[in-house]
């Protein structure tokens, strides 16, 4: 949560909070420092560890040599699991086994989960371009809840969303906008910001900042008026 919410504030790489965690989570990753949080009673918890910690060290150093165990690992379930051309769960869930020795994953270790997607993403030119737009293409129209630990649909319509639903779905298609078979759809967030604007300037939203960077890139005319 701490690091998630520095990226979001702007803090650089090399800004002291993010150099001090960054050997942390690497420590994590390496198995040199504990996980702080309570063991799950699953024999899939120190993937899970894994899943999380990268995930939040993607966030700030995506190239981090640390990440290359489970980046490898994830990008092989995702290759495996859409070696048909569509999301196979039941390939998915042998990759587990065959390279875990561990009977499937619980839920929230899966391709959908926004985890996962932040490992994926972090090196995304280096998964084949056929199972990226398949994997695109099975999270976009296939998981009708969205992202695990996301809960908002990514083909929702902005006009639907309220509140922490918005902060959801920007940040779901922000994930997706690493991966080079997106490209075109980027410009999918400009109706949401358009929301954003619409719904901030009657309470009074005057950030100095903030609102001018999300809605830098808007053509005027999608702007509500003041």
């Amino acid at each position: 949560m701490g690091v998630g919410r520095a990226v979001e504030l702007g803090l650089s790489p090399d800004h002291p909070i993010l150099t001090r965690v960054r050997p942390y989570l690497e420590g994590i990753l390496a198995g040199r420092i504990a996980f702080p949080d309570r063991p799950e009673k699953h024999d899939n918890w120190p993937t899970g560890i894994a899943m999380f910690t990268a995930a939040t060290l993607s966030r700030f150093a995506a190239h981090a040599p640390a990440l290359e165990p489970t980046w490898d690992f994830w990008a092989d379930v995702v290759r495996r699991s859409f070696a048909g051309g569509a999301h196979d769960l039941n390939a998915e869930l042998q990759v587990h086994r065959q390279r875990l020795g561990r009977s499937g994953a619980p839920a929230w270790m899966r391709l959908n989960s926004m985890p996962v997607l932040m490992i994926l993403g972090s090196r995304p030119g280096r998964l084949p371009e056929d199972v990226q737009r398949a994997y695109v293409h099975w999270l976009w129209n296939h998981c009708p809840a969205g992202l695990i630990y996301a809960d908002v649909p990514l083909n929702s319509s902005p006009r639907t969303l309220r509140g922490h639903q918005i902060d959801s779905y920007l940040t779901s298609l922000e994930l997706l906008a690493a991966f080079p078979c997106c490209a075109n759809h980027r410009p999918t967030r400009r109706p949401a910001l358009a929301r954003i604007a619409q719904r901030t300037r009657p309470m009074g939203f005057r950030h100095p900042t903030l609102l001018p960077t999300l809605l830098g890139d808007l053509p005027q005319e999608t702007l509500p008026h003041p």
